[in-house]
């Protein structure tokens, strides 16, 4: 889909959020209604800023592509960090569980197990 505005949705390589593409949309509509017309409506004396528009629509674009961008990296960040923390759950019960095998329990505690579980 071509944009009115110089914006062409298809081009950007993510999936734009529909809170944002919708009225991303609906300006690119109105602007290429105004170019279209814009003799009737120079003769009612309605002037619109569509430079205005067309950065505006521009600028929450690059907001969007920054949003998706630090999303990404959170989820990638979110991941490495589960992973991370799986890792140390397996090597502390790995720990743990060779000082109960070679230990009495009432010494556990001795080693920074907390319960006699």
């Amino acid at each position: 889909m071509g944009s009115a505005i110089g914006v062409n949705l298809n081009s950007i390589f993510f999936q734009m959020n529909k809170i944002y593409s919708d009225p991303i949309n609906k300006v690119n509509s109105l602007v290429g209604g105004i170019e279209k017309n814009a003799e009737k409506l120079k003769s009612k004396g309605i002037s619109t800023d569509v430079q205005k528009l067309q950065k505006a629509v521009q600028q929450m674009t690059e907001a969007a592509q920054n949003q998706e961008a630090a999303e990404l990296a959170l989820g990638q960040a979110r991941s490495e960090a589960h992973s991370q923390l799986k890792t140390l759950k397996v090597l502390y019960e790995e720990a743990k569980m060779s000082i109960k095998t070679h230990f009495a329990m009432e010494q556990w505690a001795t080693f920074g197990i907390p319960d006699k579980r």
